[in-house]
């Protein structure tokens, strides 16, 4: 998988797409539309779930405890701009990579999100 610098193109309907999973009160809402743009990605699921605990997880744990009216979306450009510059803060970065390790897997969203993206792609092909 090529870095985020190198695939920006392919990368930003993505990032867009996980972090719909902080910044929605139930998540569950935005899954089907989430499911789509990631079903329609070049990325495998195994690489998704890399990108959600490497790149985007860092930048928005914080949304998951926010109060529902603090939850807002990015600003355009604004969730790319962080996770390109999340190597300013390499330790804190680590750990909630090493966070993200044990928690994206056991998330029922995600779970729930994978099995969707699969099912879409099956029926794609």
């Amino acid at each position: 998988m090529l870095s985020a610098a190198q695939d920006l193109a392919a990368r930003r309907p993505v990032w867009d797409a996980l972090a719909s999973m902080f910044l929605d009160s139930e998540a569950s809402s935005s899954r089907a539309w989430r499911s789509q743009v990631l079903a329609v990605s070049p990325y495998s699921a195994l690489d998704l779930e890399e990108i959600l605990i490497t790149e985007v997880y860092p930048i928005c744990w914080s949304k998951l405890n926010a109060a529902v009216d603090e939850r807002l979306a990015f600003a355009p450009g604004a969730l790319e701009a962080m996770i390109l510059r999340r190597e300013a803060s390499p330790e804190i970065v680590a750990r909630l990579v090493e966070l993200a390790r044990q928690a994206v897997p056991r998330s029922r969203e995600w779970q729930a999100t994978k099995a969707a993206i699969a099912s879409l792609r099956c029926a794609a092909a």
